[in-house]
């Protein structure tokens, strides 16, 4: 019974342990991402199909909030404009 409960404290330890270590990581390396950029995204057509010019939605939807150009969603259409511009 001794062994069991010295490896239930050792294993303990070691989760709260790697817990504060997540903690200290989650605080030291977090990225700030605009909140606009996912409501840009959200309200693209969703296809990922490159045909703006840029790799998927969410590349588009970075350069839509960095320099407006709202027009290059050929799969939205007008909707997607409209939307948009709301934003």
């Amino acid at each position: 019974m001794g062994a069991v409960l010295i490896s239930a404290i050792i294993l303990g330890s070691i989760g709260v342990i790697f817990a504060i270590a997540l903690g200290i990581a989650n605080k030291v390396f977090y990225v700030y991402e605009d909140p606009k950029i996912t409501e840009v995204e959200s309200a693209l057509s969703g296809a990922n199909c490159g045909a703006c010019g840029y790799p998927g939605c969410a590349a588009y939807a970075k350069a839509v909030v960095e320099t407006g150009q709202i027009d290059k969603c050929t799969p939205g259409g007008e909707e997607t404009i409209k939307n948009l511009a709301k934003i």
